[in-house]
C-alpha cells in the first residue's frame, strides 16, 4: 500500500501531462471522473497508511471498509482510462 501511495502522485502527474498534450486541457466527463477518483484514491491510501502507522491493530471495521473501497476506486479509474483510450461505439 505504501508503494501505491508513493506511485499515485507520479501517475496523477503523468495523467495531467497526457491530458494537457493529447486533449489540450479540455475537461470531458472521463477526465473529470479520473481526476476525482485519483484524488479519492490518494486520500484513501494516505488515511490507511496513517491509520496503520498510528495503531497496531487493523481489525477495525473502519480500516476494513477503507481497504475494501480501494478496489472499486481503482477499478473505476481503469474503466474510465480504458474508455478514453478505447471508446465504445454507440449505435
Amino acid at each position: 500500500m505504501a508503494l501505491g501511495a508513493i506511485a499515485s502522485p507520479f501517475a496523477m502527474a503523468t495523467g495531467l501531462l497526457t491530458w494537457w498534450i493529447n486533449y489540450q486541457l479540455k475537461l470531458s466527463h472521463f477526465v473529470k471522473r479520473k481526476i476525482e477518483l485519483s484524488v479519492l484514491l490518494l486520500l484513501l491510501e494516505t488515511v490507511l497508511i496513517v491509520w496503520r502507522g498510528s495503531r497496531s491493530e487493523i481489525s477495525s471495521p473502519f480500516y476494513l471498509v477503507m481497504v475494501l473501497l480501494l478496489t472499486p476506486v481503482a477499478g473505476l479509474l481503469g474503466y474510465y482510462g480504458g474508455q478514453m483510450t478505447f471508446p465504445t461505439e454507440r449505435t
